[in-house]
C-alpha cells in the first residue's frame, strides 16, 4: 500500500482544520461580548445574534474536523504498524 497519497490527504485535512480555526479567530476578533438590552441597540443585538450563530456553526464544524483528523491519523498509524509487523520475518 502506498502511504504517500493517504498522508497527503490527511495533511490537507489538517490544514483545513487549522484554516477553519484561523477563520474563526479572525471572525471573532471584532465580537462585542457585552450584553445589550435597550431598544435603541436592536441593530447591535441582531448583529450579535447573527455572529453568535455563525460562530456556533464554525465551532461545530471545527470540532467535527478535529475529531476526523485525529481518527484518520490514528488509522494511518495503525495501518503502518500493522504493515510493518507483517513485513517482519518470524
Amino acid at each position: 500500500m502506498l502511504i504517500t497519497p493517504v498522508l497527503i490527504c490527511w495533511f490537507a485535512l489538517g490544514l483545513t482544520t487549522i484554516g477553519l480555526a484561523i477563520y474563526r479567530k479572525v471572525l471573532a476578533k471584532d465580537e462585542d461580548t457585552s450584553i445589550h438590552l435597550t431598544h435603541g441597540g436592536s441593530a447591535v443585538v441582531d448583529h450579535q445574534a447573527e455572529l453568535a450563530g455563525r460562530l456556533a456553526v464554525i465551532d461545530k464544524w471545527g470540532k467535527t474536523l478535529t475529531v476526523i483528523t485525529f481518527v484518520v491519523g490514528l488509522l494511518i498509524g495503525a495501518s503502518y504498524v500493522y504493515e510493518a509487523l507483517l513485513a517482519v520475518p518470524v
